[in-house]
């Protein structure tokens, strides 16, 4: 009896001596090239080469990782810079999607009626958007159940927006004409303008967020007698399709 005491003694000490050689640094060295080995071994018989990033790669991605650093700090500097100013971003408004209830007879199609109200929360002078940011145009006429849009083209339309080129903004005047285009005014004449700049609104505290697409400039008209300079603007959207809108409510 004594005897099987001792046997199960000695087994119990080899089994522990055994996983501590098994922890030191050497035959972890060694487990580590057994399984290269085969991991190695059944990649050529699956015909699967060995996962390799090279070096190029390595550093787009140390570079990515850089650069998303700096987007964020400059984000945060950004809002705050923004809260300071008093002009508020898409996140700080409620959006509201819309249907389009009603459009007018006349051929100038500048106002149609969507079917949201102030019982909804919409209130005057509310920018309207599609596609998350593009602006389409404001609420002008407020009804309990319903709302009138009005569209960029129409000639009561005027805000203030930016011309982006590069990391600069240039400031112009928009507005509708004669119903049918919308066009980018008062930009001074030492602006880069050119066609193909887009378009965003300028900040307006608690009433337009900043950054909401308006179009693309395209012709330029640049008159020498004249301080500043204009642009029609290439709208990414056609008006007469508009079905669904977004209010944007402070």
């Amino acid at each position: 009896m004594r005897g099987r005491k001792y046997l199960a003694l000695f087994c119990l000490v080899v089994i522990v001596a055994t996983m501590l050689v098994f922890q030191t640094a050497y035959l972890a060295r060694a487990r580590g090239m057994v399984w290269s080995w085969w991991v190695t071994r059944v990649g050529e018989v699956a015909r699967v080469g060995p996962l390799t990033v090279e070096n190029n790669v390595a550093e787009q991605l140390a570079t990515l990782q850089a650069e998303n650093a700096r987007l964020r700090a400059e984000l945060i500097d950004y809002r705050q810079l923004r809260e300071q100013l008093g002009g508020g971003t898409a996140a700080d408004f409620t959006p509201l999607p819309a249907l389009v209830a009603a459009r007018p007879l006349e051929p100038w199609q500048a106002a149609y009626v969507i079917n949201r109200g102030a019982v909804d929360g919409v209130v005057l002078g509310a920018p309207v958007v599609i596609h998350g940011s593009t602006l389409v145009g404001f609420i002008t006429e407020l009804h309990e159940r319903t709302a009138v849009l009005q569209l960029l083209f129409h000639p009561a339309t005027s805000f203030p927006a930016d011309v982006i080129h590069d990391d600069e903004l240039h400031r112009g005047l928009v507005s509708g004409k004669t119903f049918t285009a919308v066009e980018i005014r008062s930009i001074p004449r030492d602006a880069p303008l050119q066609a193909g700049q887009r378009v965003v609104t300028a900040g307006q505290a608690d009433v337009v967020p900043a950054g909401l697409l308006v179009g693309e400039t395209g012709e330029i008209r640049d008159e020498l007698h004249e301080p500043f300079r204009q642009s029609r603007l290439a709208l990414p959207y056609d008006p007469s399709r508009l079905r669904a809108v977004v209010v944007l409510v402070p």
